[in-house]
């Protein structure tokens, strides 16, 4: 099954904002690696259709909480099965990195005034990062509205 024409369809026919909605980078990147699902292929095939099928009977136009809801019954759970089987990571914006980094160093140096735990914290941010980066550039990445 050939996906390109569906991708170039949607890439010509939505918007920036409309593509975040309908989680249009995490489709491309399913799509980029299917031709090497092997397993559980007939469920991850309905998956894609029916979201497909969806996205395109709204005319790529969707709100804020079909958005959510599309995430949730369809790309998190394609998310599951391609990180299982295919290396992929659900990716976290870098702020959100820093966030989830710094207030435990933060907490860690108030309370135990440990830079020996602190220097482990700054090296998980920046491992967190660099995997981000990594698994980006590869297009082995999914997550909410990208």
């Amino acid at each position: 099954m050939d996906f390109t024409e569906v991708l170039n369809e949607i890439d010509e026919n939505t918007s920036n904002e409309m593509k975040k909605k309908i989680h249009f980078y995490s489709l491309r990147n399913f799509l980029l690696y299917y031709p090497h699902v092997k397993k559980e292929k007939n469920k991850i095939t309905s998956l894609i259709n029916e979201y497909l099928e969806f996205i395109k009977i709204n005319n790529y136009d969707i709100s804020n909480e079909v958005s959510k809801e599309l995430y949730f019954r369809y790309i998190n759970r394609l998310g599951i099965y391609y990180v299982r089987y295919y290396g992929f990571s659900a990716i976290l914006p870098t702020f959100m990195i820093f966030i989830f980094m710094i207030v435990p160093n933060i907490l860690v140096w108030y309370f135990l005034n440990s830079i020996y735990l602190t220097t482990i914290l700054v090296f998980l941010c920046f491992y967190f990062i660099i995997k981000n980066y990594i698994k980006g550039y590869r297009k082995k990445v999914y997550g909410y509205q990208y």
